[in-house]
């Protein structure tokens, strides 16, 4: 048995923002009723530095203030904060060190449509991660492995009372590892792994079904595997040819997390040539023409998009 479902709209005029006669004004009343200015001014002032010690250890330290002034059709507000940046890091023996850090950020929100009775805060977020990082020259092996966690406040999400419209609320919090590993065993070959584990939910919201659900557009498991090769020698000197592969798991579309993007692998390859100050180079993306679907938002709603198909880009450099 086929269903079909048919969705239609009435436009309410058209914008040409090549044309200065335009039906409809930039600022016209959205789907849902509302009409919505919005302007955003940070201005920032920081200091930083950062010391070496005796016995390889590295300090970073700084501070950041920040005042955001946000002018929306409810008046105009300004609001100010002071964010920390701290880190540490130790080379303990030659070649292999591990670090630390921790960060705070306070920013204007991005562009959104705020429901009715609500009235646009500046997003904050606090990072802390630490790892080992590692380099063995005999090999030609180097990489690092870390650990991470991200919270994020005042995030603007889709508001399932009113389509079209975003709330701010709530706390996100993201958490996993990560590790990136290059083998260049010779100056002619390398070889990239590299695999991130990112468990990402809601964890405050004033909507009860979202807590604990999955961040959308976040896969829990993402890697990619590429190498690379670099003539050196001969009449093929200048010529470099690659291939790699990227994968991630399956996805949230929305909140809350019930249904969900496919997971999907693409292939692609690259080839250079380098001669003189020229460098010709052609890049195959989605070589087996995979079709899968990405979620995003468009106008506050949640939308699936088919990716990029297989195509193919070329680009001539020039050094001066």
């Amino acid at each position: 048995m086929d269903y079909h479902a048919t969705f239609g709209f009435t436009p309410i005029g058209f914008l040409d923002f090549s044309s200065s006669a335009n039906t409809l004004s930039f600022v016209a009343p959205s789907l849902a009723g509302i009409v919505q200015t919005d302007n955003y001014q940070t201005t920032a002032l920081w200091v930083q530095d950062q010391i070496e010690l005796p016995g390889g250890v590295h300090l970073l330290g700084g501070l950041r203030y920040t005042r955001i002034e946000i002018t929306e059709l409810a008046g105009k507000n300004g609001y100010d904060e002071i964010t920390p940046r701290l880190g540490a890091a130790w080379e303990f023996t030659p070649g292999i060190s591990v670090f630390a850090a921790h960060s705070e950020g306070f920013r204007a929100p991005s562009a959104i449509t705020l429901a009715p009775g609500n009235s646009l805060k500046p997003e904050s977020s606090r990072h802390r991660e630490g790892g080992v990082k590692f380099q063995h020259k005999p090999s030609g092996l180097h990489g690092s492995v870390a650990v991470f966690q991200l919270e994020r406040r005042n995030v603007a999400v889709s508001n399932p009372a009113v389509p079209f419209t975003s709330v701010q609320t709530g706390e996100q919090r993201s958490r996993g590892f990560e590790t990136d590993l290059i083998w260049e065993p010779t100056p002619a070959f390398s070889l990239l792994a590299a695999y991130a584990y990112t468990d990402a939910a809601v964890t405050r919201d004033t909507t009860v079904a979202n807590i604990g659900s999955d961040l959308a557009k976040i896969p829990l498991h993402s890697g990619r595997l590429a190498a690379r090769y670099r003539f050196q020698t001969g009449t093929l000197k200048g010529l470099g040819v690659g291939a790699g592969l990227t994968a991630a798991s399956n996805r949230a579309i929305k909140l809350p997390a019930g249904y969900r993007a496919e997971a999907y692998h693409a292939l692609d390859a690259q080839a250079s040539y380098a001669f003189g100050r020229y460098t010709l180079a052609l890049g195959l993306t989605n070589l087996t023409d995979e079709s899968h679907l990405e979620a995003y938002q468009y106008l506050a709603a949640d939308i699936l998009m088919p990716t990029q198909p297989r195509a193919f880009t070329i680009k001539l450099q020039r050094e001066f």
